[in-house]
C-alpha cells in the first residue's frame, strides 16, 4: 500500500514509519524539515495545512495523521496556532482524502476522556480541558463528518501515555522521559498525583496503527490504543528509580485511594476489530529505552 505519514519525524512518526516499511508498505513521509537520512521513502517537505499536504493525500492509498502540535500547557498559550493546525491541518488532509479516494487514520488522544474509576471505552464521557485536547476533539469531527457526509474512510485511534526512546518531556507531558531523565541525573522525582496512567510503549502504538491500516473497519469508527494496565505515577517513578539504579528521592503527596478517578484505557473494541494486543510491558519497555539511552552515552 501506498502510505503517507504525517509528523514523521516526531516520537510516533518514527516507529510508524519502520514498523510500515517491515510490512512492506510503499511510504511517503510529510513533515516541515528534510528528509530523514537512511529512509527508504519519498519526503515532502510541507506544512499539513498547506496545499502540498493535500496534494499529497489525493495521492496516497493512506494517510496516517499523526502531525500536530502536542504541548498541552503550550496549547493555552497559542490556542489559535493549536486549533489552526490540529483541526484545520487535518481537514485540509481530509480534503485531499475526499478527491483521491484513499483513508485517513487521525492520531488523537486520551486527553478528550473524562477521569474515571474505571477502565475508559471509546464511547466513555466525554470532558476536554485544554484547547490542546479540544483541538483533537474538533480534528475527529471532521473525519466524523466526512465519514458520514461524504463516504471517506477515516478512523480515530486514541492513544493513552505514548513513551519511548527519543521522546523529551515538555511541560506536563512526557512524565515518563521526565522522571528517566531527571533519574539518571541523580535528581529528586516530583509526584503530583495518585492518578492512574495507560503508559503505551511506542512500538505498541505503532503496531496498532499498521493494523488499522491492514484489517476492515467501518468509516468514523474510534478505537483505543493502549495497553488496558493503570500505573500510578508513584509506582512509576518506583519503577524508574529502580531499573536506572538512581539513588534519588521521590517526592509524594500523601496516599491517596485506588478508587478515584484514572486515565486507563478499555481496549475490547481493538483487540476484537483489529486484532491488537500490547507486546510490551511497562517494566520491558523502560528497560530497553535505558538500554537504547545508555547506548547513546
Amino acid at each position: 500500500m501506498n502510505v503517507l505519514v504525517t509528523g514523521a519525524s516526531g516520537l510516533i512518526g518514527r516507529s510508524t514509519v519502520q514498523a510500515l516499511l517491515r510490512r512492506g508498505h510503499h511510504l511517503t513521509t510529510l513533515y516541515r524539515g528534510a528528509a530523514l537520512e537512511g529512509l527508504e521513502a519519498a519526503h515532502v517537505a510541507a506544512d499539513v495545512r498547506a496545499p502540498a499536504a493535500r496534494a499529497a493525500a489525493r495521492q496516497a492509498e493512506a494517510i496516517v495523521h499523526l502531525a500536530g502540535l502536542g504541548d498541552v500547557d503550550s496549547s493555552f498559550q497559542h490556542p489559535l496556532e493549536y486549533n489552526e493546525v490540529n483541526a484545520g491541518g487535518t481537514l485540509n488532509l481530509l480534503e485531499g482524502v475526499r478527491e483521491g479516494g484513499g483513508l485517513l487514520v487521525l492520531a488523537s488522544t486520551q486527553r478528550l476522556y473524562r477521569l474515571s474509576p474505571r477502565p475508559i471505552p471509546e464511547d466513555g464521557a466525554l470532558e476536554p480541558q485544554s484547547p490542546y485536547a479540544y483541538s483533537k476533539l474538533v480534528a475527529e469531527s471532521y473525519c466524523q463528518q466526512y465519514a458520514h457526509l461524504f463516504g471517506v474512510r477515516a478512523l480515530v485511534l486514541r492513544f493513552f501515555s505514548v513513551y519511548g526512546p527519543g521522546q523529551q518531556g515538555r511541560g506536563s507531558s512526557g512524565v515518563v522521559a521526565i522522571f528517566l531523565e531527571r533519574a539518571l541525573a541523580g535528581l529528586p522525582l516530583a509526584v503530583h498525583s495518585h492518578m492512574r496512567r495507560d503508559f503505551t510503549h511506542v512500538h505498541d502504538v505503532a503496531r496498532g496503527i499498521a493494523l488499522a491500516l491492514e484489517r476492515p473497519w467501518s468509516p468514523g469508527a474510534v478505537y483505543n490504543v493502549a495497553t488496558g494496565v493503570g500505573t500510578s505515577l508513584l509506582e512509576l517513578a518506583e519503577l524508574v528509580r529502580e531499573l536506572a539504579g538512581a539513588e534519588v528521592s521521590i517526592e509524594a503527596p500523601p496516599a491517596g485511594g485506588q478508587d478515584g478517578p484514572h486515565l486507563v484505557a478499555d481496549c475490547t473494541r481493538a483487540r476484537r476489530d483489529l486484532g491488537y494486543e500490547p507486546g510490551l510491558t511497562l517494566r520491558e519497555g523502560l528497560r530497553s529505552w535505558l538500554h537504547w539511552r545508555r547506548e547513546r552515552g
